[in-house]
């Protein structure tokens, strides 16, 4: 007799083949979502590798090429990173001129979004195109848009079978959250990177990459046109000033045998009683006539002025230069200096740039070459007959209009305690020049306009920008 069956063997084994089945999809769906997952991340990651080495290149150009195109009067920073607007159009803006309602500003770096699209269609230079700077950009203007994959095979990475391009721009944007009108304006280069195939076009791209790029930027040209010594206090204290031996000294300049006075003190007609006068009553000029001339020869004065915030401005970028960026042969000191340190032995090694934010006192038989600019109150030298200057000396006092704060002294100079403090403020005049230059000894001083130390110093300064920083490394 047969038993009945009622299938039930056949539902379970049905149901385990559906749910091995189940199973089985399952986790090949999920193989194929963790592959995509997978091959996604490793093309995010090449495009960030990608704009990364496009920003480096960027940067690089920028420590390589910046100082020469500067070194041209005809281009300045705003010409290398272009201010642009929200929309990507380049605007006029002078980030070195003063500020108002009516200044179109650059763009809020807050403000600034940028995809492929937008990034490569920044002009950058080529508002440049019919300019004076053109000639000496240091790249073609469509310079920035290329294929990366031969930067990721630099780095060892094998780059995917679809092309990967780079895009990468400078622009000066603005940044109003600074409490400091100078800190505002920034400089970036802006980089990306996009995943093309075929001819379907962009599948894939980057974020953008904002590094921040800070440098020296110093106008440093009227520097090199003065005589050996040049003067720009606003007056000189009668008591404190002395001028012995000049019959030990050589003074030759671009002009010959010549010193410089601020226009004020040169076209004065006031006349006192100076050092040596006897009994006579002397102008400034008659002063410094008498005193510079010697057996054989009377000195050529000539007037010359700068702005004080123009020259406030200058020391600063001299001072970024020196202790921000380390640029070489460029010095800013504290205190008086140790001249030994700077010794160009005969005449003929290392120039120098040095700023003097204190007295200055000049000391044996040390030589110098190259450009000396003291802040302090007082210059004195005191060489004995000797220790040459191949190059130009400039005594600059400085000091607030209102002498208040608690690092002038009673005659109101600066005692400098600060240095990253004193220039940022407002309001500052050229004090009064007390000096003591005495020739006196068994040797002679030179002091010399020499041109090839000038020029070497000269490049010095120029070559700050050269030495830029990246602030900030970030991608949004």
């Amino acid at each position: 007799m047969k038993k009945h069956q009622n299938g039930s063997a056949l539902l379970v084994v049905i149901s385990v083949l559906a749910a091995s089945l189940i199973i089985g999809v399952s986790s090949m769906q999920s193989s194929h979502v963790g592959e995509r997952l997978a091959g996604s991340q490793r093309a995010s990651t090449k495009l960030s590798m990608s704009a990364e080495r496009a920003g480096a290149a960027a940067f690089s150009m920028v420590r390589s090429d910046l100082s020469t195109f500067l070194k041209n009067e005809e281009c300045s920073s705003d010409d290398f990173f272009l201010p642009i607007n929200a929309e990507g159009g380049v605007i006029d803006f002078n980030s070195k001129g003063a500020i108002d309602e009516e200044t179109m500003l650059p763009a809020e770096r807050g403000d600034f979004i940028a995809n492929w699209e937008f990034l490569s269609a920044l002009d950058t230079f080529a508002s440049l195109e019919s300019g004076p700077c053109v000639s000496v950009l240091p790249v073609p203007i469509d310079f920035a848009d290329e294929d990366c994959s031969d930067l990721l095979e630099k780095e060892g990475i094998n780059p995917t079978s679809d092309d990967i391009e780079c895009s990468y721009r400078f622009v000066t944007l603005y940044d109003s959250s600074e409490e400091k009108e100078v800190d505002r304006v920034k400089r970036y280069i802006v980089a990306m990177a996009r995943m093309v195939s075929g001819e379907s076009g962009t599948f894939a791209e980057s974020l953008p990459l904002f590094i921040e790029v800070e440098y020296a930027d110093i106008n440093i040209n009227w520097l090199f046109d003065g005589p050996p010594i040049a003067f720009l206090a606003d007056d000189f204290d009668t008591d404190d000033v002395t001028i012995s031996g000049a019959n030990n000294m050589n003074l030759n300049g671009k002009g010959g045998y010549e010193i410089s006075l601020p226009s004020s003190v040169y076209k004065s007609s006031e006349t006192q009683k100076y050092p040596g006068s006897g009994n006579q009553e002397w102008t400034p000029l008659d002063f410094f006539r008498e005193s510079f001339s010697t057996n054989t020869a009377t000195p050529s004065i000539t007037d010359g002025d700068i702005d004080i915030g123009e020259f406030i401005t200058f020391i600063e970028g001299l001072r970024s230069a020196s202790i921000d960026y380390s640029v070489p042969n460029i010095h800013y000191v504290t205190e008086d200096p140790d001249m030994s340190a700077y010794d160009a032995g005969d005449g003929d090694g290392e120039v120098n740039v040095l700023v003097v934010a204190d007295n200055f006192t000049w000391r044996g038989k040390n030589n110098f070459r190259g450009i000396i600019i003291v802040l302090g109150a007082q210059v004195k030298y005191s060489g004995g007959g000797s220790g040459d200057l191949y190059g130009s000396l400039i005594h600059a006092p400085i000091t607030p209009d209102s002498p208040t704060y608690d690092w002038i002294d009673s005659n109101g100079f600066v005692e400098f305690p600060e240095v990253e403090r004193f220039l940022v403020e407002d309001g500052w005049q050229y004090g009064n020049s007390n000096f003591e230059f005495d020739f006196s000894g068994g040797g002679s001083s030179t002091l010399e306009n020499d041109a090839e130390a000038l020029d070497f110093a000269q490049d010095s300064a120029e070559s700050a920008p050269g030495f830029a920083k990246a602030t900030s490394w970030e991608t949004e």
